[in-house]
């Protein structure tokens, strides 16, 4: 594409095409300030010749074909509107259902997390240890609520009150323990 805009045939070129799609778009906008030709709008709903509408006794309104017809200004006459549109982004009040039990009204405790990565897993003499959290740690260890079961070259067997899980070599595990069964591990 450098090559032909540093080619003036090709520069000349796009200019004339410049300057006839100017042109041609403002014939267009000239051609359209003229009026143009319109179609016969279509007649008002309420506007029924008289042999064709026969008027309803209990009503008063005219009905052809056994359709009732009304008016576009009587419909938007009849249109109700709300006093007041809610903001969809105000604060909106909370209601409690009967039977629900109310919200606790101090601040809730947040869930408690122990998180554990294992980086390093060597033996020496018949110890086999592991480096957790950057702290040196055998089996029997605790660090949080977890406690390393075994300890091998893959990786270490931890368990915490939802069971037994196995963290591999370089991975991290994480346990994610509820304010309500962080106090029922604390009663026991």
């Amino acid at each position: 594409m450098r090559k032909l805009l540093n080619k003036p045939w090709f520069v000349a070129l796009l200019a004339i095409g410049a300057i006839v799609f100017v042109t041609m778009s403002v014939l267009d906008q000239g051609n359209s300030r003229r009026p143009r030709a319109r179609r016969a709008p279509p007649p008002p709903a309420a506007a029924v010749e008289p042999a064709a509408a026969a008027i309803d006794p209990d009503t008063g309104e005219a009905v052809v074909g056994g359709t009732t017809t009304v008016s576009v200004p009587e419909t938007l006459a009849a249109l109700v509107f709300p006093a007041s549109i809610p903001d969809p982004f105000a604060h909106r009040e909370t209601t409690v259902v009967a039977g629900e039990p109310e919200p606790a009204a101090g601040p809730v405790a947040p869930d408690q997390v122990d998180a554990i990565t294992l980086t390093a897993v060597w033996r020496q003499g018949q110890v086999a240890l592991a480096l957790v959290n950057d702290r040196i740690l055998r089996a029997g260890d605790t660090i949080g609520r977890l406690t390393i079961d075994e300890v091998a070259i893959e990786g270490i067997w931890v368990s915490h009150w939802k069971g037994r899980d196995f963290v591999a070599f370089g991975a991290a595990f994480r346990l994610l323990t509820p304010p309500a069964q962080s106090f029922a591990l604390h009663e026991n």
